[in-house]
């Protein structure tokens, strides 16, 4: 998982710049796995869900990608920085 995400960092979706949302939780699937004789659990990451207030003043919940939600700290330095970031370029390579 990428490190940078944590609850209640605000985020922007890499296709809209505009809209900022908080990250809500992270959502894992976790399943039995059976290798000889022994049972262990595994679980991978299903994605990031996130929050934001739509018109109306209610919370709209999506989820979303890891790979696709940028800091808004580094979507306010303009979308060039962004696109940087999504690509882990730079400064961002250790993301």
């Amino acid at each position: 998982m990428a490190n940078w995400i944590k609850s209640g960092l605000s985020v922007v979706n890499i296709t809209n710049l505009d809209q900022i949302m908080t990250v809500n939780k992270v959502v894992y699937k976790s399943r039995k796995v059976y290798e000889e004789g022994s049972e262990k659990r595994v679980s991978k990451i299903v994605g990031i869900e996130c929050k934001c207030l739509d018109g109306e003043g209610k919370w709209n919940y999506t989820m979303h990608h890891s790979k696709e939600l940028v800091p808004l700290e580094v979507a306010g330095k303009g979308k060039m920085e962004a696109i940087r970031f999504v690509n882990r370029e730079g400064d961002y390579k250790d993301y």
